[in-house]
């Protein structure tokens, strides 16, 4: 799966959508104090502020990459489900 990336400025937390619905619900792996596969809303992505109140953004020089290479420890044989 091919990912693409959104963050918070001066956060920690990565969104890498690899899914849209076309509407609001993108899927991807949601990197933060842990990385994890799931569902996020384009809306709350939208709502969510950092710590100096600057809103998420796309970064637009992120060139596309497999989800085993964003996370290798979750696609190699032998990962933890």
């Amino acid at each position: 799966m091919e990912a693409r990336d959104s963050r918070s400025t001066l956060s920690r937390t990565r969104h890498n959508a690899t899914e849209f619905d076309g509407q609001d619900t993108f899927f991807g792996l949601v990197e933060g104090q842990e990385k994890e596969l799931g569902y996020f809303s384009l809306v709350e992505l939208q709502g969510v502020r950092g710590p100096m109140g600057l809103p998420i953004e796309r970064d637009l020089h992120w060139t596309p990459k497999m989800l085993a290479e964003i996370a290798p420890e979750m696609f190699s044989e032998g990962a933890q489900p």
